[in-house]
């Protein structure tokens, strides 16, 4: 036998003393010994997996399965794994986390030495593969392994998975037999990624893995009950943490294949149990200390007692690696047992989780005076996941992993619906609502990100609203559960403005649906001309408002005609810092004018009117209409604009471009007389030949072909040739 080298090494050892000593330790039942011998013989087991004859892996396997002593919660693997082979050079931090132990241990312990046993194993020249779990659409080049290590795999599996773990249990009652096999079929998956395997070896281990996680579900509740407590040990966070290590590195097919009806539910028990113990965050009583620009969160509980706060990387992870593994789940399942609403409990408990965040975050910023902002999130770089941690605020961290937990579970959902043939009705009212309230709860957390950030959130609720749009009660429904308190007195609660801003959002995007009209009327149209006086709010009440003004009664239509007219006109001549673009500026007007013509033809024409008076004012009294000859077009039109002062000139061509864009835009139908008297009024303001480049472009080649009754492109060809057919110096502008 050789003797080890000072890194452990031990080739030749599987027939000798240390071989020996392992076996013993594997097999001792005694709950006793030292710390650093159990700590010694894992290391000792990691060389021998490494270094061990294929011939007698099969009995080392079965004996780390039944190992009283592996497995026992006493055993602790040190604070980091370690191994570096043949170039294989990794290092993972151990969580001290007394939950999940002996399983963490030996997770970290016999990965590294299953990888570095591969490692030494593998061939130089690489195979071109896809990489595992990316569906088939992601490629990377995989390294080649010998055929011994293809041995090593299927002689690993075949154990594994060949132990009958029916009514089993251990020595001691420490665990199940299923938490064993999972987490020995975990390493296994997570060792090969980097390899070439043959497909159907790799679908074989991935669909082991899907079998035991579910296997392991089921064993578990059911021998809750039986089995003894045994300290600081939980069964369910071991399952849950296994279970996000494997998901992410099986291919969607391989989940796909196999109901996941009973993997949901319990990932996502797993996930709100982090939160309600407070091991992250819920549970405390959360507050905000101002001080500066910085922000202190502190914890406390019920009885004002104050707790330490949890704002720990690792825990972290779990949340955004649990809700990752749930995210795939759902949008992966093609199962015909899979149906989306079993997931409804699941995503009431989800709102409900974001409303405690919201409310608290609300709770502690109500009492702040109007110059309080919630900081925005710092990042130095492009990618969140580039973000150095020790330039981070924890706090800033703490909502991200909150808010991209939620954007993750909400994403895959909104994918896997947006696949089905059709979503019931029933199906829809059923999980649309707690998503719509889980995305309204965390809209707030938008605030403290850049709009690249943002967007994240936009994708999940543009998607569910496409979703939610063709079920007819759903949208009144979806407005009524997210309809934040009409706030009578200006504030700047942050948070209390951002569910303000996302039920305006919600009422731009739904407007069109089956909203009712009576809701509209006495709830939402009040709602939004509070929020249209409020700078913070203004510029997203201006959006919604003339959106659902054609859906609104006749009656709250012509009253806010003028009213908003006014507003709106107020807007576009602005000198600086209008609320809307002109854009939207002018989105506004056109839908203010059909809601208008709707009802009534006579306010229709009054606004129209009340629009051209507006430019005249610009004009000024002693103002003409230029004779556009072809010798005096240009030069009277730059005298005429010349008179005007420059912000005038720019007031006077927007409302102009607005009084033509209303051609094409009235709910009712013009005769021909009509609408060549309104082109006449639109050339008798011309004031320069911008005037009339416009009224060519966007009157007769964008709104016109609005106009299907009359055929105006035939009547305004004509018109315009009349107009125009003397002035041949505009023909190189048109």
């Amino acid at each position: 036998m050789k003797r080890t080298d000072t890194r452990g090494e031990m080739e030749g050892v599987d027939d000798g003393v240390l071989y020996m000593d392992v076996m013993s330790w594997l097999l001792s039942t005694s709950e006793g010994g030292e710390e650093r011998l159990d700590e010694r013989m894992l290391d000792t087991l990691c060389q021998l997996i490494i270094y061990l004859r294929l011939a007698l892996l099969d009995h080392l396997m079965l004996t780390i399965i039944h190992s009283p002593k592996l497995w026992s919660p006493r055993v602790r693997g040190g604070n980091t794994a370690t191994s570096k082979e043949d170039g294989l050079d990794s290092k993972e931090d151990v969580a001290p986390d007394r939950t999940v132990e002996p399983f963490l241990s030996v997770f970290i312990k016999l990965r590294s030495a299953c990888s570095t046993k591969l490692h030494r194993s593998s061939l130089p020249s690489p195979a071109y593969s896809p990489l595992p779990g990316s569906g088939h659409h992601t490629h990377q080049t995989l390294t080649r392994l010998k055929p011994s290590a293809i041995a090593f795999i299927n002689r690993w599996r075949d154990v594994v998975v060949g132990v009958d773990a029916k009514n089993q249990t251990v020595a001691q009652h420490h665990t199940h037999m299923d938490l064993r096999q999972l987490c020995l079929m975990t390493i296994l998956l997570d060792s090969i990624k980097p390899f070439h395997l043959p497909s159907r070896l790799r679908n074989s281990i991935e669909q082991d893995c899907v079998h035991l996680i579910k296997h392991a579900i089921l064993a578990t509740q059911s021998a809750t009950a039986t089995l003894p407590h045994i300290p600081h040990f939980h069964p369910d966070s071991v399952l849950s943490w296994l279970a996000v290590k494997a998901i992410p590195s099986i291919t969607p097919i391989n989940l796909a294949n196999s109901s996941t009806n009973v993997m949901i539910p319990h990932l996502a028990a797993s996930l709100f149990r982090v939160f309600v113990e407070g091991r992250l965050f819920d549970g405390l009583s959360t507050s905000l200390d101002v001080s500066g620009d910085s922000l202190a969160l502190l914890a406390q509980s019920r009885t004002d007692e104050k707790l330490k706060r949890v704002l720990s990387d690792p825990m972290a992870q779990v949340v955004l690696s649990i809700s990752l593994s749930i995210s795939q789940l759902v949008e992966n399942t093609t199962s015909q047992n899979f149906d989306p609403s079993a997931l409804s409990a699941d995503l009431n408990n989800f709102a409900l989780m974001a409303e405690r965040i919201h409310e608290s975050w609300r709770s502690a910023t109500r009492s702040h005076d109007d110059q309080f902002h919630l900081p925005m999130f710092k990042e130095n770089s492009t990618s969140i996941t580039h973000l150095n941690s020790h330039d981070e605020d924890p706090l800033d961290r703490w909502l991200r992993n909150i808010f991209f937990s939620c954007l993750l579970i909400l994403g895959g959902l909104a994918n896997k619906l947006a696949t089905q043939e059709a979503l019931s009705d029933v199906t829809a009212d059923t999980i649309l609502p707690p998503a719509f309230q889980t995305l309204s709860h965390i809209h707030f957390i938008t605030l403290r990100f850049p709009p690249d950030k943002r967007s994240t959130h936009s994708d999940v609720y543009n998607a569910l609203v496409t979703l939610a749009k063709p079920h007819p009660d759903l949208p009144n429904r979806i407005l009524h559960e997210c309809q934040p308190p009409l706030m009578t007195q200006i504030t700047s609660d942050p948070v209390g403005i951002s569910r303000v801003i996302y039920y305006l959002n919600l009422v731009e995007s739904l407007a069109g649906s089956c909203i009712h009209q009576d809701y509209l009327d006495k709830v939402v149209v009040p709602f939004i001309w509070t929020s249209i006086r409020r700078s913070k709010l203004a510029f997203h009440a201006h959006l919604a408002l003339p959106t659902i003004l054609p859906f609104c009664s006749k009656e709250t239509v012509l009253n806010l005609a003028g009213p908003y007219f006014d507003l709106l006109i107020q807007d576009v001549t602005l000198e600086q810092a209008p609320i809307l673009s002109f854009e939207q500026q002018t989105s506004s007007w056109k839908n203010l004018l059909k809601a208008v013509s709707i009802y009534s033809r006579d306010k229709t024409e009054a606004l129209t009117g009340e629009l051209i008076e507006r430019i005249k004012e610009l004009d000024g009294p002693e103002k003409r209409q230029p004779r556009l000859t072809e010798n005096h077009a240009k030069k009277e039109a730059e005298e005429e604009g010349g008179g005007l002062r420059s912000q005038a000139i720019e007031k006077r061509k927007k409302l102009y471009t607005l009084l033509i864009s209303r051609i094409g835009e009235l709910d009712y139908e013009e005769s021909v007389q009509e609408t060549l008297r309104f082109l006449d009024t639109c050339w008798e303001l011309i004031r320069c030949e911008e005037d009339v480049v416009e009224l060519f472009h966007v009157g007769l080649n964008q709104q016109a072909l609005k106009l299907t009754g009359h055929g105006l492109a035939n009547i305004g060809v004509k018109w315009w040739l009349q107009k125009t057919g003397r002035l041949k110096k505009l023909s190189s502008k048109l």
